[in-house]
């Protein structure tokens, strides 16, 4: 991601903010779109399915309402601090700092261009979160030992974490595969943040963003349902054997030593959908982990530099630690790949066909326009 920090704010318009959020809005209505055709399935689901737990939705709710704002500016002062250790020497980093941060906040055009999207962001992730939850409801768990077969019969009969097992076994490198399989959710908060706050109107923007929204809802819930799978982790608790026995024996031997993060989140979910939350929600195929990883790539691909390399070395490291800690089986990550390739390219038209409409070209202009008077 190249350093449009000083972008926006150089950017000068006359209008009141109020009427270039509601520009900002406008331009971006397709994303609102886009959520509330998502939200209206989430309601017919309930209609024709029971939930699969005793939890409300309002869960979800109170926990996007408030842990999306705290990260959303967690994120922002990361990618400040980062931009200001990259070009700055100041006398006081943390004063410097504050300073930075509160100028993107103050600033009315990176908000008018990034608050539309924040919010419709905020409701699909609401709709996507409670759906997972409701996917056993519509499709019970069903497809783990054909994924466990089709792993066998793609890697000469082994399975794939009997394969990195010689190679990344060891606990050092165990921990440092559950320490990237982690940075994943801030690594994703910080390449919605750089787009949605940072990144001028673009298509390439739009492409991102039309790409994530498919892939949450192409992969994270319709193929999640329709492939209704728990993973190796849970393997042994949907009672299909023990064949994951010895992966699952052996992460625990070295979170005696190591820790490993993923052994309490799996038995976190587990509880939750043991207790009836909505919070509960698992589902191993697709892989988002490895979906979203692969389309970081092609987002920063162009832009060559160290930071291609960066973002491909995390994406291959997503995918090992979604074998090697027991989340997924290989053909999860496959799937994914694929269903990415597929989504960044069929969008790509849409996304110019989309920034071609006036009210889109209109607000391109508002912002950009200044800017290069």
């Amino acid at each position: 991601m190249s350093d449009v920090s000083t972008s926006l704010p150089q950017v000068a318009t006359n209008g009141p903010f109020k009427a270039l959020f509601l520009k900002g809005v406008a331009a971006q209505a397709i994303f609102f779109g886009i959520a509330h055709i998502y939200l209206l399935a989430l309601v017919v689901s309930y209609a024709l399915f029971p939930p699969a737990s005793g939890g409300s939705a309002l869960e979800v709710l109170a926990g996007i309402a408030t842990s999306a704002v705290p990260i959303a500016l967690f994120a922002v002062v990361l990618r400040e601090l980062f931009t200001m250790v990259r070009t700055e020497r100041p006398a006081s980093p943390t004063k410097r700092l504050v300073q930075r941060v509160g100028a993107v906040l103050k600033d009315p055009h990176r908000m008018a261009v990034g608050l539309p999207m924040f919010l419709a962001f905020a409701l699909f992730m609401f709709v996507f979160t409670t759906f997972k939850g409701q996917i056993t409801a519509m499709v019970p768990f069903s497809w783990d030992q054909a994924f466990d077969r089709w792993d066998q019969a793609l890697h000469l009969g082994m399975r794939p974490w009997e394969i990195l097992q010689p190679i990344l076994g060891s606990g050092l490198a165990v921990f440092l595969l559950n320490m990237n399989y982690n940075s994943w959710f801030m690594v994703m908060n910080l390449f919605l943040v750089h787009f949605a706050f940072y990144a001028l109107p673009s298509e390439e923007r739009t492409r991102f963003f039309l790409t994530f929204f498919a892939l949450w809802m192409a992969g994270g819930t319709l193929l999640a349902t329709v492939f209704s799978s728990a993973g190796p982790c849970y393997f042994d608790e949907l009672g299909l054997g023990s064949d994951y026995g010895p992966l699952m024996q052996r992460l625990g031997k070295i979170n005696e030593a190591w820790p490993i993060w993923a052994l309490g989140t799996q038995d976190m979910l587990w509880s939750f959908k043991q207790q009836g939350s909505a919070l509960g929600g698992v589902s191993a195929m697709p892989s988002m982990h490895n979906a979203t990883a692969l389309l970081f790539i092609f987002a920063v691909w162009a832009r060559g530099g160290a930071l291609r390399w960066l973002v491909t070395a995390h994406g291959v490291l997503i995918f090992l630690g979604s074998v090697m800690l027991g989340w997924h089986y290989a053909v999860d990550a496959y799937l994914s790949f694929a269903l990415t390739i597929i989504c960044w390219f069929a969008l790509k038209p849409v996304a110019r066909w989309w920034h071609a409409r006036p009210a889109v070209s209109s607000f391109d202009e508002a912002i950009a326009l200044p800017r290069t008077a």
